[in-house]
C-alpha cells in the first residue's frame, strides 16, 4: 500500500477516500512546527525553529499572493496579528504550539510549588510572547491541554487500537526523562566517566524501568517506512541525506515500542481510553498535536472544511534530537490507521552556545 503518493490539490474530480477529499479548497500548503515542552522557558533554539517554518510559510504565501500591498505592513508591532492578515486566500498554515505533558513537566512543577495545570497555563504563554517578539505568523497555537487536542488523541488512539497494531505486555528497558524517550541496550553507554549511564544520543541519564504498557507494533511497519524515506521525504542534499540516513538506520534496529505509561509512575498525561491506569505516552500524545489542529477527528470526510483540507503536512520543521520520533514513530502510526504522510521533514542542527545546546 502506497502511504505518500498523494495529489497536490483535492477536488471532486481527485477525489480519494484516504486523502479526505475536499470540494471546495485548494489543498492548503500546511507547515508545521514541532510543539516545545514547557518545563523550561523558551530559548534561542526555539527561535531557530520557529523562524526557519515562519520563512517558508511567508515564501508559499507570497508566491500564492498576486498583490503584496499588505506586506508593507508586516513589522509595524501595533498592527501585529498571530494570523495571516496578508494572505486571505488559504493558501498557507502554519502551526505551533506547546507540549504540556510528561514527567519531566510534572517535575518542573512540583520544583516550582505549582500543580502542573498551573505551571503550564504559566509556561505556555512565554512561548507565545516569542513568537510575536520574532513576528511569527501561526495560523494555530494548540496546547496538549486543550479539550480539542485530548479529544483527538483518544480518537487516534481507538482508530489505533481498532487496527490490531497495539497489544499489552510487559515492558522492560531504559527510559530517559529528559528526553521522554525509550532506548534500547545499544543507545546507553554505561561506561562513561559519571557512572550513570546515559544515551549515546543525547547524553542524558537514563533509568531501568519494568512496567506493563499498551505496546505499538512497530517492527512490522519496516518495509514501508524505509519506501517512504526513498520516497524523497528528506531533501536529496547532503545535509538533509545525513539525517536520512540516520532514519533509516533506526527502522533497521526499531522494536515494538511503548505508547503507555503506568499512571503509577507518569499520571500527568492523558489517559488511555477505557484504562484509567494507563497515560498515553507524551511523545504519542505530542505527536497527534499536527492532526488536532486540522480539527481531527473530521466528522464528515467530504464536508469541504478548510481544516480538514489541510492533512497532510506538506512540510514538517524538526530539530535532528526528534528524527526518530517524526521520521520513524509519527509515520509509522499513520500507516497503521490508514492516513496519507507527511510530504517532507527539513530537519536541522542545534544551536550550540559554548558547545552546549540553547
Amino acid at each position: 500500500m502506497e502511504f505518500f503518493s498523494q495529489p497536490v490539490l483535492r477536488t471532486a474530480a481527485g477525489n480519494h477516500s484516504r486523502c479526505f477529499a475536499s470540494t471546495r479548497f485548494e489543498k492548503p500548503f500546511f507547515i508545521t512546527c514541532p510543539i516545545f515542552y514547557v518545563n523550561a522557558k523558551p530559548h534561542l533554539g526555539h527561535a531557530y525553529t520557529t523562524c526557519l517554518a515562519d520563512a517558508w510559510a511567508r515564501y508559499s504565501c507570497l508566491r500564492n499572493q498576486p498583490i503584496l500591498k499588505p506586506f508593507q505592513q508586516d513589522y509595524i508591532a501595533s498592527t501585529y496579528s498571530p494570523v495571516f492578515d496578508y494572505c486571505n486566500l488559504n493558501k498557507t498554515f502554519l502551526s505551533c504550539g506547546t507540549d504540556e505533558h510528561g514527567s519531566k513537566v510534572r517535575r518542573a512543577a512540583t520544583v516550582n510549588n505549582l500543580d502542573p495545570l498551573q505551571y503550564c497555563n504559566r509556561m505556555s504563554p512565554l512561548f507565545e510572547t516569542l513568537c510575536h517578539a520574532t513576528h511569527i505568523k501561526y495560523n494555530d497555537f494548540i496546547r496538549t491541554t486543550e479539550t480539542r487536542h485530548v479529544k483527538a488523541v483518544h480518537q487516534f488512539w481507538n482508530r489505533l487500537n481498532a487496527s490490531g497494531n497495539v497489544y499489552r505486555s510487559k515492558y522492560s528497558g531504559w527510559y530517559c526523562v529528559s528526553d521522554e524517550a525509550f532506548y534500547a541496550p545499544w543507545e546507553i553507554d554505561e561506561t562513561n566517566l559519571s557512572g550513570v549511564p546515559v544515551s549515546k544520543e543525547t547524553g542524558n541519564p537514563v533509568e531501568w524501568i519494568e512496567e506493563e504498557n499498551y505496546m505499538f507494533k512497530l517492527s512490522s511497519f519496516k518495509n514501508d517506512l524505509h519506501k517512504w524515506l526513498d520516497s524523497g521525504v528528506f531533501h536529496k542534499s547532503s545535509n538533509q541525506s545525513v539525517w536520512c540516513n540516520m532514519a533509516h538506520n533506526m527502522v533497521d534496529n526499531s522494536q515494538d515500542i511503548s505508547i503507555s505509561r503506568p499512571k503509577s509512575r507518569s499520571d500527568w498525561g492523558i489517559h488511555v481510553p477505557g484504562d484509567n491506569e494507563q497515560i498515553v505516552y507524551v511523545w504519542f500524545d505530542a505527536l497527534i498535536n499536527y492532526l488536532t489542529v486540522t480539527g481531527f477527528p473530521w466528522s464528515n470526510v467530504n464536508d469541504g472544511s478548510f481544516k480538514q483540507s489541510l492533512w497532510p503536512p506538506d512540510v514538517q520543521f524538526l530539530g535532528k534530537d526528534i528524527i526518530r520520533f517524526h521520521a520513524v514513530l509519527w509515520p509509522a502510526l499513520l500507516m497503521a490507521v490508514n492516513l496519507p504522510l507527511p510530504r517532507l521533514l527539513i530537519c536541522h542542527h542545534h544551536v550550540l552556545v559554548d558547545n552546549v545546546k540553547s
